[in-house]
Formats: structure tokens, C-alpha cells, sequence
């Protein structure tokens, strides 16, 4: 739904001259002066120039929804936006004395400001009528008005660059290989199990790898306690080598098991204390942060 913001009062136009202070002027486009950018500054007032024919459009951030405009002579100018949107539309207008009689917008004697509320921010402008005699052909003519005012966010656009970097920096490092710190396995493969024996097998002190001949099914892994009981562990294939099993423990023992084919895989330089996790995860540098469904559990 579109809104507008007027004020049905009679009125008597008046001016006061007020120095102007850390007003930012826009800078116009390369290519046509009329479209204006501005880097956002919550401390600084934005000037738009306006004319008499001629609307204005300022474009805020993608995603920012105006909630409220404000202005000090707002029977003066006319302020269209649309719910949840991020463009406001701004355009002088005459104003109303009574059934027939009207003030039409003037230089020198239009000029405000105009305050803008966002689900995100808070925004401040001079709105300046052009002193022309034929305000619109001239505004045209020398490219002064305001066609369209975009933001721009330098502060936003860092933020988001530093956290993309951050989010890339940490998938780095998740994926990066682990470092093998014990390569001293034996195993012992029962009658007719050569199918599941492992071509190779390490640990980084946290979890098992072991590497498996292409083609060929992986065998489910079971942790051998001291009495010898066997209990299922959880694992996964590793994405970027999916010939390796990556078991999620260390064990002095290993047993895998594909149908009736059997295969021991012994860990001769067994640590106990293996390498305990840092921050959550056995990934260096990378912090594992809990939920509030987590911390729960």
C-alpha cells in the first residue's frame, strides 16, 4: 500500500536562515550528475535538491524498510514509499490556503528537512529548492537536481568482507587434511576377508583413517574393549578422498566387519590421551560455539 504523508492545515510559510553544518553534499554519477551517491554516516545531514516538476527518489539499503518520514514543513512536499520497501519518493508541492486559493512551492521559502526511520537506521537531509525561474528546464539544463540519492555502506560492506573471509578462513581450515601423527597399525585378516583389509591406516590422535581399494564396500567398525566386547562406532567417508574411512576414535583395536569377512586392525602406538579437543573441535583454530539447544541438552 502506498503512503502519503500530508497535513490538510492553512498555514503561514515561514523561513529561518540557520548556518549549515556537516552538510554532505551528494557526488553525481560519471555518467549523469543528477544520479547521486553517498556513503552512509549516522552524524551527517544529506542535501537533495529538488525542483518544481520534478520528483526525487532516495534508495536506501537492500533489505531496510521504511517505517516512518518526518519533516519540518511536510504540507509543503509530498512523501510516497511503499510498505516493507527501501525507496522513498520526494516532490514539492503547492499548498492548500483554503477552497481556492493555493501557495505554490517557492525558493527560499520551501527549503526544510527531512528525517527518515528504518528497521536499521536513522536518516537526515536538507531538502533545498532550486532557485531557478523556470526551476525544472534549468535544473535539467545544469544537472543540478536530484534524480535518485543511493547509499552506499562502506562500514556494512567491511563487516561482510571481514565475515566472509573469517567464514572462509574456518572452511579452510575444516577441510584442510589432518596431520597424521601415528602410522604404526598391524592388522590380521581372517579366512577369505582380503575384501575389507585397509591399504593403509593412521591416526591424528582424535580419529582413525583408513584407506580402502576403489570399487570396494567399506566394512562397518567396532571398538574392542579389554573383555573383548565389540560396540559400533560411528563413521563417516571422508568428501575429498572417498576411498577413506575416517573412524571417530583412536583404539588399541579395531574390528571391521562385512558379512562374514572379518579384518584386525591394531594400533601399536596407542596413546590414551590421544589429542583432546580445543575449543569444541580438533580442528586448530576453530572455535566450536554451543547453542542455547545445545547447552541444554
Amino acid at each position: 500500500m502506498m503512503k502519503r504523508l500530508t497535513l490538510a492545515l492553512a498555514i503561514t510559510v515561514a523561513v529561518s536562515a540557520t548556518p549549515v553544518l556537516a552538510l554532505d553534499v551528494p557526488r553525481g554519477s560519471n555518467y549523469d550528475e543528477r544520479i547521486q551517491y553517498v556513503e552512509y554516516n549516522d552524524g551527517d545531514v544529506v542535501l537533495v535538491r529538488a525542483a518544481v516538476g520534478l520528483g526525487a527518489r532516495i534508495v536506501l539499503a537492500p533489505g531496510e524498510q521504511i517505517q516512518d518520514v518526518g519533516s519540518g514543513f511536510s504540507q509543503g512536499w509530498q512523501f510516497d514509499w511503499y510498505d516493507g520497501e527501501n525507496v522513498l519518493y520526494v516532490k514539492p508541492k503547492s499548498v492548500k490556503l483554503s477552497e481556492n486559493q493555493f501557495v505554490s512551492p517557492e525558493a527560499g521559502k520551501w527549503d526544510t528537512n527531512l528525517m527518515i526511520k528504518t528497521n536499521m537506521r536513522l536518516y537526515d537531509f536538507d531538502l533545498e529548492l532550486l532557485k531557478t525561474a523556470d526551476a525544472a528546464a534549468s535544473a535539467v539544463k545544469n544537472k543540478r537536481a536530484t534524480y535518485r540519492l543511493q547509499f552506499k555502506y562502506p562500514a556494512d560492506e567491511l563487516a561482510q568482507a571481514r565475515a566472509k573471509a573469517e567464514k572462509q578462513k574456518t572452511a579452510t581450515k575444516l577441510d584442510a587434511k589432518p596431520a597424521p601423527m601415528n602410522w604404526n597399525y598391524t592388522m590380521q585378516i581372517g579366512d577369505k576377508s582380503s575384501g575389507i583389509a585397509p591399504t593403509m591406516a593412521y591416526d591424528d590422535g582424535r580419529f582413525t583413517y583408513l584407506r580402502f581399494p576403489n570399487n570396494r564396500a567399506f566394512p562397518a567398525a567396532f571398538l574392542v574393549a579389554e573383555d573383548k566386547t565389540e560396540s559400533l562406532v560411528n563413521s563417516h567417508i571422508d568428501p575429498s578422498s572417498p576411498d577413506v574411512l575416517v573412524i571417530h576414535r583412536v583404539s588399541p583395536e579395531l574390528v571391521l566387519r562385512l558379512g562374514d569377512m572379518v579384518v584386525g586392525v591394531y594400533n601399536e602406538d596407542y596413546d590414551p590421551d590421544g589429542v583432546p579437543p580445543t575449543d569444541g573441535t580438533t580442528v586448530p583454530g576453530v572455535k566450536r560455539v554451543l547453542k542455547s539447544a545445545e547447552v541444554s541438552k
